[in-house]
């Protein structure tokens, strides 16, 4: 089954177990001119050869109907609404997303006379503006089982699959709404926003610009001395203060191949006219991707190299690679293990090159307006050379982040990062091995100016608790960015 065609099965199971929607779906009911009839709904799927399966599988009388792309088995009609329900419990037993459909068949041409305040398809529309794809998809489908001709509720569905991803889908409804003079026009522009998607080559630039202020520059201490082995030193505790000018830009290029894509950026971020001196930073980074997508996984390989200067001196530069194998659960949300190699190499003193490696879990959720990511990584650092007491360690990292509109094209975000540096080798003057404990403060604001610029204002508190108080720390970070995207 290819992942278009398994994405759209899982929304049409995603209600399944609701019998509150049940009735919401249901035409509107004249007393006096309509006839209720009830059936139960086993399954959805797009090969009749499945869907024969299904029927024979079941120890009961089923149909199979073709509706529009899929095939539904459904049992036989009842009468009785409670028959219907009592019939649903056993069939829930080896059918667990089973659920009841209610009709109304109209008797006379009279029309029928509306007992409530909204109709199905009102129902269905507000959900569709709230953003609720996915109840909306569900509701459109069942009108549109007990209604093929109504036509909003059609352009409604081909517009529910287009928020929804489902694009292959969207673009053979949005065909057949060509030939539909009230919706041609709507039909014709999500056609070509598909056929854009659709595109091989995909370019992105994102310019930035802004200012920013540190309180902390050189990561001094707050503690005066620090004792190591027999001597007590006194440390430097006057925090150097700088505020800077930000320029940022991003390039992207993206290839879709037939059965993988690339995936190409360089992205270059620098600190300018540094108020205290010796602190103006250049970093560059390069790095190319492949993926390839099998229905619900994603493999995911990014490998790059990154550079950094300080005062156009070279710090470091480092080879990285980052495999990561993906796997959506849902619409909702989506999980990632991943694996990390850094190979760095560090210039401005000898014996400091060093191998990083590790893995690590991701875990993504998106609803409605909130969106939450948080990681759990494990990364071994390793010296090339002599052995280097501050540099032999095991990391472990917690990020938890989130963000949440607050009102449209406005977002507040938030978030933590925990770090435990446990050291491998003891010193030899001190005679026990360094332990640091950072933790990570975020909390942001971001608002769209326009569909292509965007202000984004971000604080940092960073606390590094050490065993070792020279390397004791705080800081505060603040930057002010404005970025557009051509």
């Amino acid at each position: 089954m290819s992942l278009n065609k398994s994405l759209l099965m899982l929304v049409f199971y995603l209600f399944a177990s609701l019998d509150l929607y049940c009735d919401e779906y249901s035409m509107i009911k004249d007393e006096n001119h309509a006839k209720e009839s009830y059936f139960i709904k086993i399954a959805a799927l797009n090969s009749i050869k499945n869907a024969k399966k299904i029927s024979l599988s079941t120890d009961f009388p089923t149909r199979i109907i073709f509706m529009r792309d899929y095939y539904s088995v459904i049992s036989k009609d009842f009468a009785l609404k409670e028959d219907a329900k009592r019939f649903l419990k056993k069939v829930r037993k080896k059918y667990k997303k089973a659920y009841l459909i209610t009709l109304y068949k109209s008797t006379k041409r009279k029309k029928s006379i509306k007992k409530r305040k909204s109709s199905p398809l009102q129902d269905a529309a507000r959900l569709y503006e709230n953003k609720r794809y996915e109840e909306a998809l569900a509701m459109f489908d069942r009108i549109l089982i007990e209604n093929p001709t109504n036509e909003k509720a059609a352009l409604y569905y081909a517009k529910t699959l287009y928020k929804l991803k489902l694009y292959k889908e969207a673009k053979n409804r949005f065909d057949e709404l060509l030939k539909k003079p009230f919706a041609k026009e709507e039909a014709r522009e999500y056609l070509k926003k598909i056929k854009k998607r659709d595109k091989r080559n995909f370019f992105q630039t994102i310019f930035s610009i802004g200012a920013g202020y540190d309180d902390n520059v050189n990561l001094n201490s707050d503690k005066n001395t620090t004792v190591y082995g027999p001597y007590t030193l006194l440390n430097d505790t006057s925090k150097t203060k700088s505020a800077y000018a930000i320029a940022a830009l991003l390039l992207q290029h993206g290839y879709k191949a037939e059965k993988f894509n690339i995936d190409s950026s360089f992205y270059t971020y620098n600190e300018l006219l540094h108020s205290a001196k010796g602190n103006d930073l250049n970093f560059f980074d390069f790095s190319i991707a492949f993926s390839k997508d099998f229905d619900t996984f994603s493999l995911i390989l990014p490998i790059g190299l990154n550079y950094l200067l300080l005062d156009s001196k070279t710090i470091s530069y480092n080879l990285y690679a980052t495999p990561r194998l993906k796997y959506t659960i849902n619409r909702k949300l989506a999980a990632a293990l991943f694996a990390i190699y850094n190979d760095n190499h560090t210039k401005f003193a000898d014996n400091r090159d060093y191998i990083s490696y590790g893995g690590g879990f991701e875990i993504k959720y998106l609803h409605d307006r909130l969106l939450m990511q948080n990681s759990v990584t494990y990364e071994k650092f390793d010296e090339k050379k002599t052995p280097r007491y501050d540099i032999n360690k095991d990391l472990v990292k917690f990020t938890l982040l989130g963000r949440y509109a607050l009102f449209t094209n406005f977002y507040l975000g938030s978030g933590i990062t925990y770090e435990d540096h446990r050291y491998k080798d003891l010193d030899q003057i001190l005679g026990y091995k360094r332990e640091d404990k950072k933790t990570i403060l975020y909390a942001s604001v971001m608002k769209k100016l326009t569909t292509r610029s965007t202000a984004v204002i971000v604080c940092r508190h960073t606390d590094n608790s050490s065993n070792i108080n020279i390397f004791d720390y705080k800081k505060n970070n603040c930057s002010l960015e404005y970025k557009y995207r051509f």
